[in-house]
């Protein structure tokens, strides 16, 4: 009997240990055309083990439970779990992803389409990568209703006006918040020096083949989870992260040029002299060109403008495994600009990476390294500038005069627009790094904890000098301008998220404090009187004037509440938001700030009545308030301050400059939206119609401050 059963254990022993080999192979085909899908995701539940398809779709994976769970999932495609009850051969049949399926980036996490409340627009990284443009703000142009974009002027890697449902300040920023893998990024213009209307624009570093996605937060049901800084909307970008499998090499490259579709038809030099002789016929004066057709017929547009060559060249490597994957990749951009003088060039590098530590760990990486630099141009209304004085400068000027030099009007200061373009040097250098790592935990099933810290620091200078062939220099000698601005970001933010469900109700809460210090200085210094053209450095500057330095800092911690229900399954949906922040920048008595958020949407197309709608493949009415801040008021602006270099009597001092404020508050920008999406033919067709009502309360405007800067001690 002993024999017995020691053999019947030994036999047991024996079928488990021949059950936990069980080799599972296969295929994962497309449903719509029985191709294979190449790169398929399976994994074993509640493991780590897991596979991809081959090139064919094919895969094999060991289970150790004949009762296993496969987890089956593909870009694009509904997701799929298949428990594998003994079975040795299984074929997953996938089909295409509905779009309420797509999830959608939201603050601190991600929601699918039907639990979406608010109003959030997507843009693909296969639409960005479409676009042959610098910055990714330019990107946006026309792919997000209710967002415009204008771009100051044609200097290559300039800045773009974004306006997210309109403009909501007077004295404060109207450009939205900018948060790269959930980092709040520096954004603006960092020059010193005017060119005109043609700022510079920081997110010109950032390359845009690197994006998997950008999503614009545009009501407040939506962006109030940022609080104090969403007054103007909120832009998500998202990076691209490896996927596991072999590594995938891929190289694009293009060309393209650029040109003025229109230009002025101007005068030519004979009619502009016959012009100015006959009005001076007409005042009774003398003619100012005794021969008019002997003059020169100079089309000055044609002399400045060009076609303008613009190269982008991309190389990444991504892959992986189950447990660690990653990507990198470089990228070299070069534009040069329509009018002669002007050219933006940039290179940047990559690393992302994704290392689950163990079950419960998971850590995160995404950095990235950014070298541009931007050679620009005076213009604009100014008598300096290149396309400026290419519309005021008589077409009788010849370009050249005979000995060589620039021709010039004598009776005019306008500069001639090649020397304009050509002579001077300016160029702006500006590196960036980014830097965001994080730690996710999860504590135990549907309580996770992550925390992140981020850094961004970026450099930016400018080097500007005339040289004595041009009007603005040669009154001086020379003159020259040395700039340098360092802005130093630093952010810690910790997040605590509790996912709960059962058959018709689910709840998603999340809550999270963070953490923000920035500090920021500046040089300026000038230049005047050169010994020639060749040294252009202020050190050979015989007279130097204007130098100035500032530091600045500022901060502000926030705690954060979100809480989404879905009933019957997501058929109903409540989304509710708070945030309170703190900000240095303003006054003792108003450092804090309370903005909540409400929403509901129904998911109409789910109810029982809709069913026999063949043609409609989705309706949803959604609703909701919320109120946001506006803290871009400046780092002390509430504080009284004073200024050094006063001098009274050639006595160098102190004077006041700023009467301190300790009841300034914010901003407040209140929205109350509605709207209704239907979908049409598979959503092959989607109309989306929303009305909102945005009014903004206590806005800020500077006054002059009257009290005499200098005075008798």
């Amino acid at each position: 009997m002993q024999r017995l059963l020691s053999t019947l254990v030994l036999l047991f022993l024996l079928g488990g240990s021949l059950w936990a080999q069980l080799q599972v192979r296969g295929t994962v085909t497309d449903a719509a055309d029985g191709s294979g899908l190449p790169g398929a995701t399976i994994k074993v539940a509640g493991t780590n083990t897991g596979t991809v398809s081959g090139a064919d779709g094919s895969f094999s994976i060991s289970v150790s439970d004949g009762a296993a769970r496969l987890m089956v999932s593909y870009t694009g495609y509904k997701s799929q779990e298949i428990v594998v009850n003994g079975r040795t051969n299984i074929d997953i049949v996938l089909e295409s992803g509905n779009v309420l399926e797509d999830v959608v980036i939201v603050g601190y996490g991600t929601q699918t389409k039907k639990e979406l409340t608010g109003s959030v627009s997507k843009i693909t990284g296969d639409a960005i990568n479409r676009l042959q443009v610098a910055n990714i703000d330019a990107a946006i142009a026309g792919q997000a209703p209710g967002v415009q974009v204008v771009s100051n002027s044609g200097t290559p890697g300039g800045a773009v006006s974004v306006r997210v449902r309109g403009p909501s300040s007077i004295s404060a920023s109207n450009q939205p918040l900018y948060v790269i893998d959930g980092i709040p990024i520096n954004t603006g213009s960092y020059a010193q020096l005017g060119t005109g209307n043609q700022t510079t624009n920081a997110l010109a570093g950032i390359n845009m083949s690197d994006i998997a996605s950008i999503e614009v937060l545009k009501d407040a049901a939506a962006a109030s989870i940022y609080g104090a800084r969403a007054s103007n909307g909120v832009v998500l970008i998202t990076t691209k992260r490896g996927q596991a499998g072999k590594t995938k090499v891929s190289f694009n490259a293009s060309y393209g040029n650029q040109k003025a579709w229109r230009q002025l038809e101007p005068l030519t030099g004979t009619e502009y002299t016959a012009l100015v002789n006959e009005a001076r016929r007409n005042r009774g004066q003398g003619i100012l060109f005794p021969d008019s057709n002997n003059v020169a017929n100079t089309n000055w547009q044609n002399e400045v403008f060009r076609t303008a060559p613009m190269y982008n060249a991309d190389l990444s490597f991504s892959g992986g495994t189950e447990r660690t994957r990653f990507m990198v990749s470089a990228n070299y951009f070069d534009q040069e600009g329509t009018l002669i003088g002007s050219k933006f060039n940039r290179f940047t590098t990559r690393f992302n990476l994704d290392n689950y530590i163990n079950d419960k760990l998971k850590l995160t990486l995404s950095s990235s390294l950014s070298q541009s630099k931007s050679t620009r141009i005076n213009n604009d209304n100014n008598i300096y500038g290149v396309l400026s004085t290419a519309v005021l400068l008589g077409s009788h000027i010849p370009t050249y005069n005979a000995d060589g030099t620039y021709g010039r009007d004598p009776n005019s200061s306008v500069e001639n627009p090649i020397a304009a373009a050509i002579e001077p040097t300016f160029d702006n250098p500006e590196n960036r790094v980014l830097v965001n790592a994080g730690l996710e935990w999860t504590i135990i099933k549907g309580l996770s904890f992550r925390t992140n810290f981020g850094a961004d620091n970026l450099t930016y200078r400018e080097h500007r000098f005339y040289p004595n062939t041009t009007n603005a220099g040669a009154g001086v000698r020379g003159q020259g301008f040395e700039t340098y601005a360092r802005d130093f970001n630093l952010i810690n933010e910790n997040v605590l998220n509790w996912k709960y469900s059962m058959d018709n109700f689910k709840i998603d809460l999340l809550g999270g404090v963070s953490f923000q210090n920035s500090q920021f200085e500046s040089i300026f210094t000038q230049g005047e009187g050169f010994p020639g053209n060749t040294i252009r450095t202020l050190n050979a500057a015989s007279v130097k004037k204007d130098i100035q330095s500032n530091r600045s800092e500022w901060g502000i911690n926030s705690q954060f509440l979100r809480a989404n229900f879905g009933i019957f399954d997501d058929r109903y949906v409540i989304s509710a938001i708070v945030r309170r922040d703190g900000s240095s920048r303003f006054g003792a008595d108003k450092r804090y700030g309370v903005f909540p958020g409400v929403s509901a949407a129904w998911n109409l197309i789910d109810e029982s009545f809709m069913k026999g709608i063949g043609f409609l493949s989705n309706a949803k009415i959604k609703v909701g308030w919320g109120v946001r801040g506006n803290a871009n008021i400046g780092d002390f602006a509430s504080r009284g301050l004073i200024t050094a270099g006063a001098n009274y009597n050639q006595i160098a001092g102190l004077a006041p400059t700023q009467l301190g404020n300790p009841g300034l508050s914010w901003e407040e920008r209140s929205d109350l939206t509605a709207g209704i999406d239907l979908g049409f033919v598979n959503n092959r067709i989607n109309l989306s119609v929303e009305w909102y009502q945005a009014t903004t309360e206590n806005l800020l405007l500077n006054r002059p401050f009257s009290v005499p800067p200098a005075s008798p001690a």
